[in-house]
């Protein structure tokens, strides 16, 4: 099921093919406004899980989906998927920059891999 079915309900499946499509590729373009009108206006919103540590998660997202790859993924995708299921402050081209930063910090590899306590300091 994709976002637009979701935020539309059966309004959005009843919708004749060329509507339905152009609704999915504007929302689509426009990522920040898709994730606004998901979290306000759909049961999504309500939906979000606030991480324990958001810094360290999104250092497993850079280590996981940015390395080793021949193609690097969209930026842009990533950050819009992370906002609509977690709670961060902040814009989708925020994120999706902070994200296209180069490097891992060494202290967040290290505690990723279980070789150091995860503490308040950190």
């Amino acid at each position: 099921m994709d976002v637009c079915s979701l935020g539309y309900g059966d309004y959005y499946r009843k919708m004749p093919g060329a509507y339905r499509k152009f609704i999915r590729k504007y929302m689509e373009h426009d990522r920040e406004c898709e994730r606004c009108y998901i979290r306000k206006y759909t049961v999504r919103g309500d939906l979000l899980y606030s991480p324990f540590r958001p810094e360290l998660l999104l250092e497993l997202v850079k280590l996981v989906e940015f390395t080793d790859r021949e193609t690097p993924p969209s930026s842009l995708e990533i950050a819009s998927c992370l906002l609509m299921g977690f709670d961060y402050p902040g814009s989708v081209r925020g994120l999706a920059s902070h994200l296209r930063e180069a490097g891992h910090s060494a202290e967040a590899v290290l505690v990723l891999a279980g070789k150091r306590e995860v503490t308040d300091e950190f």
